[in-house]
């Protein structure tokens, strides 16, 4: 890639440049390709090259640009943007975007073209160019609650309805509980699941379950966590399961989670 007086991007391939006086355009068992960018899968069998071996490169390019360092596909979790650019708003996202595409198996890459990579970094920036206000999706108040007119209990919160109503890649809640019994630990879980495949298919958020260490025996106590979603959520209904099953006695009193 040159960069032009004018200031525009040029793709150039030196890879067919000889000698006027040579007869031969390359020397025998000379490799005819560059082990820094194609993909494993095709090193050797260029059979293989295909539009996710293009991705492949494009990403490890883009990595490359913004890091100076092109690892192998199997050790590209080793360049840490987020510690190299501690400060950088969407560090993370664009880190987490190219290891996804940098992969050492075609059937792993997330993207299967160009175009379909390309859509991706465009969203991703205007992500991160004009990020939005978290707004809240769903309120729970153990009621009745004094001053709260209306308000009433929800006694499943195995299904709860969200609607998300702008593209997201995170949600943050806000949890309160309260301890009726003498219970010592305790553990709460959540899960994220689409409208259509709430019951079946794997969820696009799920957390390991989150001790609660010592519960106070009386009054309530909070807890705030960061729901990272697989893939990037559309506009759309979800649903948001609480298990607070092995909190014995222990109850949810209010939550709160935005997106």
């Amino acid at each position: 890639m040159f960069l032009a007086d004018d200031g525009r991007w040029v793709l150039g391939d030196l890879g067919i440049v000889l000698d006027a006086d040579e007869t031969e355009h390359t020397p025998e068992s000379q490799q005819l390709w560059s082990r820094d960018w194609i993909p494993d899968w095709c090193v050797g069998f260029p059979e293989n090259y295909d539009a996710a071996a293009e991705v492949h490169m494009l990403a490890k390019s883009a990595l490359y640009l913004i890091s100076g360092k092109k690892p192998r596909a199997s050790h590209v979790d080793a360049v840490n943007l987020v510690e190299m650019f501690p400060k950088a708003q969407g560090a993370r996202d664009v880190q987490e975007l190219l290891r996804e595409e940098i992969k050492t198996r075609r059937e792993q890459t997330a993207s299967n073209s160009a175009d379909e990579f390309l859509d991706k970094i465009d969203r991703l920036l205007r992500r991160v160019s004009f990020p939005t206000r978290p707004s809240p999706l769903f309120q729970y108040l153990q009621g009745p609650m004094p001053g709260i007119a209306g308000s009433e209990p929800q006694t499943d919160l195995s299904r709860i309805s969200m609607y998300i109503p702008g593209p997201t890649t995170r949600l943050f809640g806000s949890f309160k509980f309260k301890a009726d019994n003498k219970q010592e630990t305790g553990t709460f879980r959540y899960r994220l699941h689409s409208w259509t495949e709430s019951a079946l298919g794997k969820p696009l958020a799920e957390s390991d379950p989150l001790r609660v260490e010592n519960p106070p025996r009386e009054g309530a106590w909070s807890m705030e966590i960061s729901m990272r979603v697989s893939t990037e959520l559309e506009p759309a209904w979800y649903i948001l399961s609480l298990d607070t099953s092995s909190l014995g006695a222990v109850r949810l009193v209010s939550a709160m989670v935005y997106g």
